[in-house]
């Protein structure tokens, strides 16, 4: 064998090396995340961290490293986790771990990341790592944290390696877009309830791109749509490799939406063609019957998530459409199939009534059953939906009534510029969902119905410093209503002084306080301290 075969056979070993260094880095690039979430809880009491969603593949962070003890479930110390930052971002979250974030609020701040971190870093890390530097961009995190207990926080990182940033980001959103069509059969849509204080304003861009950016959506793939309490993308042409990818970032996304000030849950499926106004309505409906059901039973969310078109003809969807379309008619009909159930309020531990009812509209049409009322009442949007109608119905039944009704209506029915309240009509009992009160705006509306002499009650179900400004800057509270879900802890002493300042407030304002199904048999120094004179008992109906 002549030189000249060596060499022959020389360069052919080489280009197949190059062969498999170039399959390799496609490889590398066509399977890692070049997006997600990362949760994990901060106890800074034992000053550990406890990561609670997936690693992902190929290094996709340098969270994820293959020796990394930074796994699901377990426990990393605050300092290591801390070593992952640059000096000044690490600083800067030190800084939000010493202090106190506000219930309900989150802390939003950009950080980054320590380029020279190889702590327990594997040769194929290492080469991950080089590959990062040099063909593909560092991704920008998004750390939000959100205080859970006096010490404990639970905290989401995003990161993406989108490119486009929010300042030259354009959407078009296609809801009302009557030629809209896909005609690529294997599309996918992603969609999520929208929290409830958002039903009243538009959606910025910035919130929007958030979701672009946590997905890594292409602009030209994907189309945008805002209707009916919920928002959602369709995507044509995504292969399943990408797909899977998705699935985990709304499995991640689904466990933080405590942390996540616009959306509440989300779900990922697959979907045929969009030709007709009927497969528009079909995604819609497959849309609700999956947040619906993970909104209620999220411990259940596998059942309905990560579904294809085929769940259209399936015993339980169709029940589900069926029942929903039910409850739609029954609500909106001229007939209004309601009747009044009334609540009373009574002197605690007599049974006394008293001259204050709490009144509720339901169907009483026997073609939906009571559980499925009771499912489609959970739901935020349907409540904003229909509490006009039963608000009304109910003030046109009470107006020759000698009883003094109150119902309950959510923050923004009362807060919605059609809504509206007069002394003649019942009295609005206000509630936000996860007492996420709006407390600027509520004071405002508050103090003007005050001064045409309507009055109006608070239903709060945690106590927080956002809610005891309200009562302290409002004098023209009627009521307050302190919720099930505190009355029936009283006997805990630890609950029993949180209610202690918003009864000490109330009592200097004049305001009734009234307890939600207290227990019976409570510590006597216990309804001595809180004053419980009054409970609202839901078993007494007349």
């Amino acid at each position: 064998m002549n030189i000249f075969h060596y060499l022959i056979i020389l360069l052919l070993f080489a280009f197949l090396i190059v062969i498999l260094v170039g399959f390799l880095i496609i490889s590398y690039l066509y399977y890692r995340s070049s997006s997600g979430i990362i949760n994990f809880k901060v106890d800074k009491n034992n000053n550990r961290v406890i990561r609670i969603s997936n690693k992902y593949h190929f290094l996709s962070t340098i969270f994820d490293s293959q020796n990394s003890n930074f796994k699901e479930f377990n426990f990393l110390s605050l300092n290591d986790f801390l070593d992952y930052f640059k000096e000044d971002s690490r600083d800067k979250i030190s800084k939000y771990f010493e202090g106190f974030i506000p219930e309900g609020k989150s802390e939003v701040l950009e950080v980054y990341i320590n380029s020279k971190y190889r702590k327990n870093f594997s040769l194929i890390d290492r080469i991950l790592v080089f590959l990062d530097k040099t063909i593909t961009r560092t991704p920008s995190y998004t750390l939000t944290i959100h205080q859970d207990s006096a010490s404990d926080y639970i905290c989401s990182l995003k990161w993406s390696k989108i490119s486009h940033r929010v300042q030259k980001f354009r959407i078009k959103e296609h809801s009302k877009n009557a030629k809209f069509e896909i005609k690529e059969k294997n599309t996918v849509v992603i969609g999520a309830l929208i929290k409830p204080e958002f039903y009243l304003k538009n959606l910025r861009v910035a919130d929007i791109y958030e979701i672009y950016s946590i997905f890594n959506f292409s602009p030209k793939k994907t189309f945008y749509f805002k209707e009916e309490g919920m928002v959602y993308f369709v995507l044509k042409n995504i292969k399943q490799n990408k797909y899977k990818e998705y699935v985990t970032i709304i499995n991640d996304l689904n466990q933080s939406s405590n942390i996540n000030k616009v959306f509440s849950t989300l779900t990922i499926f697959k979907f045929h063609e969009i030709v007709d106004e009927k497969n528009k309505l079909d995604l819609k409906n497959v849309l609700k019957y999956s947040l619906y059901n993970i909104y209620c039973r999220p411990q259940d969310i596998d059942l309905f998530i990560n579904f294809d078109y085929k769940i259209l003809q399936e015993k339980k969807f169709i029940e589900f459409s069926d029942m929903l379309n039910k409850y739609d008619v029954l609500n909106n009909s001229s007939e209004n199939d309601f009747f009044i159930r009334k609540s009373v309020i009574v002197k605690y531990n007599k049974n006394e009534k008293g001259n204050l009812y709490l009144y509720e509209c339901q169907i009483k049409n026997l073609a939906i059953s009571d559980s499925w009322i009771r499912f489609f009442k959970q739901i935020p949007y349907l409540e904003y939906k229909y509490q006009k109608i039963w608000y009304n119905y109910i003030a046109d039944y009470s107006r020759d009534n000698t009883q003094n009704p109150m119902v309950k209506i959510s923050q923004e029915v009362f807060l919605d510029k059609q809504f509206n309240v007069s002394i003649d009509k019942p009295l609005c009992l206000v509630y936000a969902n996860n007492n996420a009160f709006m407390s600027e705006l509520l004071k405002e509306k508050i103090l003007k119905n005050s001064e045409n002499k309507i009055y109006t009650a608070l239903y709060i179900e945690t106590i927080d410093r956002a809610l005891i400004n309200i009562i302290n800057t409002v004098d023209k509270l009627k009521v307050i209503i302190i919720g099930e879900k505190i009355s029936q802890n009283l006997s805990d002493w630890s609950v029993a002084y949180d209610c202690l300042s918003i009864i000490s407030l109330a009592k200097t304002k004049n305001i009734q306080v009234v307890f939600e199904n207290p227990k019976k048999d409570l510590d006597e120094l216990i309804v001595e301290k809180l004053n419980i004179k009054y409970a609202f008992d839901s078993s007494l109906n007349n």
